[in-house]
């Protein structure tokens, strides 16, 4: 960012946003963003939720070595980082673990 004749405080809100808009890391404390974070919150949120996002949960699946079901394997309530990133799932179990409850996450209306 530095060589791209960025302003100290935009380059600050840039980082900000980077460090701050993630789902696992909005699980267990709510990061307040500024405007312009929240609607690249949005947008991520809303590219996990297309058709390419359900591509890459699927994509991510097999490349992770997760089962697309087992019904043995159920859906967990995700409550911390943790449980995001370290708990046994399926890739079908991801839609209703994170990606179906992204559309009531959203930062703004629009």
């Amino acid at each position: 960012l530095s060589h791209e004749n960025i302003t100290t405080p935009a380059r600050e809100d840039i980082l900000d946003i980077i460090q701050h808009m993630s789902y696992a890391d909005n699980i267990e404390h709510h990061y307040q963003l500024s405007n312009e974070g929240k609607c690249v919150q949005d947008a991520d949120r809303l590219d996990a939720l297309g058709a390419i996002g359900i591509a890459r949960a699927f994509a991510y699946g097999g490349h992770a070595g997760q089962e697309i079901y087992d019904p043995k394997i159920s859906v967990k309530e995700i409550k911390t980082h943790d449980d995001y990133r370290h708990h046994k799932s399926t890739t079908i179990n991801h839609f209703y673990e994170k990606l179906l409850k992204l559309a009531s996450s959203m930062n703004t209306r629009t």
